[in-house]
């Protein structure tokens, strides 16, 4: 991942000095993009001065009508004084209504006019515009696997798996008359971690003619080797149990699956 080009001055109004914004982690596959900016020169004590951006744009260049799911967030004040924030982004191919990836794209961000507590009066802390473009390449590391795996009790046959270090896209196949649609909340790792799957989403793939799909980004990064145990859950009716629901569970070892 390179990034093309990018404006990063601007100033904080009260002390005049210039500012920096700069992109220091890039990762992407394809359908997340993580990316981690630093703030620097501009003084504050607490992040919580810290509200936000009060403009911030997100344009895939070759694919413009296309609005990638995410925002930015997560302001983090350091010991030397700088500012970390992050930028995620998710393609999903259900709801967006396409197979267009975040690879081979140019990502362009816009942040304009940094927002929060001012002690000298107003909302702006720092005024500027930022703009980064991102050349996003495919993941260097990728596995597909194909499966016939039945998810017991469940009413689903788990079809096909693409896992890279950011994420898990499961495609599903009707088997049964299912009360809903099967979710991930965690895997489990060969070395006994776990990671839990965040974004995505999950529920009717039309694209596959009515059945099911899951997309998750891991938490951290993950050694695709090391991923072992996918964890299922689902949820169905239950009069007997609170609120008329209950869940149940199921897990799928990638060991055979990898063989």
């Amino acid at each position: 991942i390179s990034v093309e080009s990018a404006d990063d001055s601007g100033e904080i109004l009260e002390e005049d000095n210039e500012i920096t914004v700069e992109p220091v982690d890039v990762m992407n596959d394809a359908y997340f993009v993580s990316i981690g900016f630093k703030i620097s020169g501009l003084k504050i004590n607490d992040q919580h001065q810290i509200c936000g951006f009060k403009q911030f744009r997100k344009t895939l260049i070759e694919n413009p009508s296309l609005k990638p799911g995410g925002s930015y967030g997560n302001f983090k004040l350091l010991e030397d004084g700088n500012i970390v924030f992050s930028v995620n982004l998710c393609i999903n191919p259900v709801l967006n209504k396409t197979d267009v990836k975040f690879y081979d794209q140019t990502l362009h961000l816009g942040f304009s006019n940094l927002t929060g507590f001012n002690p000298n009066g107003g909302d702006v802390l720092a005024s500027g515009n930022w703009e980064f473009d991102f050349s996003l390449a495919p993941p260097q590391e990728e596995m597909h696997l194909e499966s016939e795996v039945q998810l017991e009790g469940m009413g689903y046959k788990v079809v096909s798996m693409d896992i890279t270090p950011m994420s898990l896209y499961i495609r599903l196949e009707r088997d049964g008359n299912p009360d809903w649609y099967p979710n991930v909340s965690v895997v489990n790792l060969s070395d006994g971690r776990e990671t839990y799957i965040t974004g995505g989403g999950f529920g009717a793939d039309g694209i596959i003619g009515g059945n099911a799909y899951i997309l998750g980004r891991f938490e951290y990064p993950i050694d695709v080797d090391q991923l072992e145990i996918i964890n299922f859950s689902q949820e169905y009716k239950d009069d007997g149990a609170p609120h008329g629901y209950n869940r149940r569970y199921a897990s799928l070892s990638l060991i055979d699956e990898k063989e």
